[in-house]
């Protein structure tokens, strides 16, 4: 179990080393990035603008969200998809009350930074409940 503790660990560096430049990159260059792929004709500056703005608050989900990949695969790998479940409820119900609350204050790029929060949440969730798992199994089956 150690072993497998530490092939999820080596999985979530795997993930996290090339999504974090991936988020910097988006998080410095989101204007520039907009207005290369998209700004012609009628998609002006003020587009580029606000569609900058929302892909500047999904930009964090990059790595949260891949950091809970491989944490949902784990716990899926261990049969404890119940552990899942009760993380999907509860998250369903963060995930309308945070695009609600910030939609008011951002508008549709609250919705990119709730939904940003939901999966770093659910990121936070989902790595406890693995390493969890992990240690639990660890302990039963004694030192290897």
């Amino acid at each position: 179990w150690a072993k497998v503790r530490h092939t999820m660990r080596l999985g979530l560096g795997l993930v996290l080393v090339p999504s974090l430049p991936a988020m910097a990159l988006f998080l410095a260059f989101s204007p520039e990035l907009v207005a290369l792929v998209f700004q012609r004709g009628d998609f002006g500056p003020e587009d580029v603008a606000r569609v900058a703005r929302i892909q500047y608050f999904f930009a964090g989900q990059i790595p949260v969200f891949l950091v809970g990949t491989v944490c949902a695969r784990v716990l899926s790998a261990l049969g404890r998809n119940k552990i899942l479940l009760a993380i999907a409820g509860p998250m369903l119900l963060l995930d309308v009350a945070l695009n609600w609350i910030f939609m008011h204050f951002l508008g549709v790029a609250g919705i990119a930074l709730s939904t940003t929060l939901l999966y770093l949440v659910s990121a936070c969730l989902l790595l406890h409940c693995a390493e969890r798992e992990l240690r639990l199994r660890q302990q039963e089956d004694g030192p290897a």
